[in-house]
């Protein structure tokens, strides 16, 4: 990782007072998709950090060869949006109830719809 090589150069000569803000500024500078990540864990110091955005790294690089990129890594895996039908067959299209016509339920006529109503049966 070039960046943390760079950034050790750059710190090494500042006293141990000034070393404070030394994380935040790390974070900064990493790519965008390390940054969110790392946001997610808690580190105990600038080391445990630079390691963990290296490990980070390393995995987005073989990710990256295989083809699939961070951003592709998504929630699409765990969760379905709600909205989403494009996946969702209707029941027509699947062969389920009601696909085939000789197997359709009559039409009623207005009469016997009125005399299952007041009979309190299914009419629909």
């Amino acid at each position: 990782m070039e960046y943390r090589d760079k950034f050790e150069q750059l710190v090494a000569p500042l006293r141990r007072e000034d070393r404070v803000m030394l994380d935040s500024i790390f974070l900064n500078g990493l790519k965008e998709e390390i940054q969110a990540e790392l946001k997610m864990y808690e580190s105990q110091d600038l080391a445990d950090l630079m390691d963990r955005a290296l490990l980070i790294e390393e995995r987005n690089d073989v990710m990256m060869r295989r083809g699939v990129s961070w951003k592709d890594r998504g929630s699409t895996h765990r969760f379905k949006d709600p909205g989403d039908v494009s996946g969702v067959k209707r029941e027509s299209e699947k062969g389920g109830a009601g696909s085939n016509e000789k197997y359709r339920g009559k039409r009623l006529e207005p009469a016997e719809l009125e005399e299952r109503s007041k009979k309190g049966l299914c009419f629909k």
